[in-house]
């Protein structure tokens, strides 16, 4: 990595395919040196980076040939219907010189704009854009240090925006406009007929288009991973499965029991604290400061080992509350009002921790306390015909496209990546599930057990409850099942009250410690202070563990608003992890 430039450890980049200098026209910026595709067919090149397959096609080339036969046949904002994965493309029509760009259909890769560019690099285009720390905006920060992420299609600066999900931007040649073309794709509430066997043949066409490639799986211990698992071995996808964390963690040995199941290879990163100050560059530059350094550090090591091992695609479980009754817990079991409680939603699923209001400086400590009353307010527009139909689609459209999306676009700085159940299609499914089949994991039991006995039988982390439908195994479930929703509740509870709650997670606990006593905590510390954001009187002893790897990720990006350098190259590379 280029070393030569004022920000350590930042290389300016270059287009690296010169069939795709035709896109760099002044609107449209490539930013990330990650692994990207293109292709030149029937009048059409396109230029691609992330997962991007149509289903029962297998992903890469093949699948975007049989992009461009839709377009042909149908336009391009129909033919965009048929296109999954996790991706940021680029389409340029060769005869009328027009380019297009669009992301998925679940918005979880993302891709930035301004009024005058298109970029899929948010740290290229604020130096496209000139933009330094001068020009952060505060209600961004505020609630980035307070959540770790920045919601509605925001970022940290007002004049750039995430590509949105139904759009497609369009620049017509020798245009100085974008024009905004709506996409023909389903929402999410419109039926679909045959729940089970859809989403069976739904996944059966996802093991379809990754025969083939090397894939990776999280598998946990929880239902939503095994029943990925289960599902894609049952169609004959190979597959490693794959986990991080410590010793201590309860989703190791049970991982392990469900790859054995499945007869898949079973791999376990010990996730290591040391090393973290010489980690921060490279995490920076895969987060492009949109993420909590600390929350990523786990996951980075993991992509780190994946491709080690020459692993090409991951693919994540997120999303399959979707099949559950989890975001509705707080209403149980009340499950068919026509009036969602927007206040408890946030209280008990999206803001259960009072935000520490004190930490900031008195102007942004003033926006912060109306933090709560404006999310409640913004989320008004989700609302649907019963409660849980309103939380569901808070869910899709505001919680996962910015957690789950933010989490697999920096995995895209190393892997192709997926989360099957956040495809439109799968969240369809989903939605329209009879309200007792999300019930006690219902719908899982029923297909993991009709699919393989043996791994439905196995404990999960959920209250050791197991995913089998047999009368037996549900009957001392049920015990089980109501334990582990009263200890969750309770930590909510205590959450919601200011109390500690203690949660062993998977991450080292020594990893908050040394971010503490690291050099580069200080001066975040000292650097926010100095810009007015916190309280120029706050002692590093007085920040909370939860706020350190966001004060890290704003003083990697200010660093680099206020640096010289032109612009950045995403970290790909394997280095030397300790496996288990």
């Amino acid at each position: 990595m280029d070393q030569k430039n004022s920000f350590p450890g930042v290389a300016e980049y270059g287009l690296g395919v010169p069939s795709l200098k035709a896109f760099d026209n002044g609107h449209i910026v490539l930013g990330k040196k990650v692994p990207s595709s293109s292709l030149d067919e029937d009048g059409y090149s396109l230029y691609w980076e992330g997962l991007l397959f149509v289903g029962g096609v297998p992903c890469g080339t093949e699948s975007a040939r049989a992009f461009v036969r839709e377009v042909k046949k149908s336009g391009i904002q129909r033919a965009c219907g048929v296109l999954k994965g996790v991706f940021f493309l680029l389409v340029r029509e060769n005869i009328s010189g027009a380019s297009f760009a669009l992301v998925d259909n679940s918005g979880l890769y993302h891709a930035f704009c301004s009024d005058r560019m298109i970029s899929n690099s948010f740290l290229s285009l604020v130096k496209k854009e000139g933009l330094r720390s001068e020009d952060l905006d505060i209600d961004s920060v505020i609630e980035f240090l307070h959540f770790g992420y920045i919601y509605f299609n925001r970022t940290f600066f007002g004049p750039i925006r995430k590509l949105e999900s139904d759009r497609i931007y369009h620049v017509p040649d020798g245009s100085d406009k974008v024009r905004v073309l709506k996409k023909s794709i389903p929402s999410i509430d419109e039926p679909i007929a045959n729940e089970n066997g859809g989403f069976l043949g739904y996944m059966e066409s996802v093991s379809g288009s990754l025969k083939g490639s090397r894939v990776s799986i999280d598998l946990t211990g929880g239902i939503d991973s095994r029943l990925l698992g289960v599902v894609l071995n049952y169609f004959g996808l190979e597959f490693e499965a794959c986990i991080s964390g410590i010793d201590a963690c309860e989703d190791i040995g049970i991982s392990e029991k469900v790859a054995r199941t499945i007869r898949s290879p079973w791999h376990w990163l010990r996730h290591w604290p040391e090393g973290l100050e010489s980690d921060l560059q490279d995490i920076f530059l895969a987060t492009e400061g949109l993420q909590d350094f600390l929350t990523y550090h786990r996951l980075f090591q993991m992509n780190q080992s994946r491709l080690g091992r020459g692993i090409e695609v991951m693919l994540s479980g997120a999303g399959g509350e979707l099949y559950k009754d989890f975001w509705w817990l707080q209403d149980f079991p009340f499950y068919s009002r026509k009036s969602p409680d927007l206040e408890k939603l946030i209280s008990y699923r999206i803001m259960p921790v009072e935000p520490d209001h004190k930490l900031l400086a008195p102007g942004p400590a003033e926006r912060s306390r109306a933090l709560r009353r404006e999310l409640a307010s913004s989320l008004g527009k989700f609302v649907l015909g019963t409660n849980t139909q309103t939380y569901d689609n808070i869910y899709f459209h505001y919680k996962v496209k910015e957690v789950a999306g933010r989490f697999l676009t920096s995995h895209s700085s190393f892997l192709k990546c997926f989360a099957p159940y956040l495809d439109p299609e799968a969240v369809r499914i989903g939605f329209n599930l009879p309200r007792r089949k999300r019930f006690f994991s219902y719908f899982h039991r029923t297909l993991i057990t009709g699919l393989n006995p043996s791994a439905a039988a196995l404990p999960t982390t959920e209250g050791g409850i197991s995913v089998s439908s047999k009368p037996a195994c549900m009957a001392g479930d049920i015990y089980k099942y109501a334990k582990d929703k009263l200890k969750r509740l309770s930590i909510k509870i205590a959450q919601h009250s200011n109390r500690a709650a203690v949660q062993r997670g998977p991450d080292h606990p020594e990893l908050f410690g040394l971010a503490r006593r690291a050099d580069r905590t200080r001066v975040s510390l000292e650097l926010l202070k100095e810009k007015g954001i916190l309280n120029k009187s706050l002692a590093l002893e007085e920040v909370k563990d939860r706020y350190l790897g966001r004060m890290l990720s704003l003083h990697f990006l200010m660093q680099y608003a206020d640096s010289d350098v032109k612009a950045v190259s995403a970290p790909r590379k394997s280095l030397p992890v300790r496996l288990a």
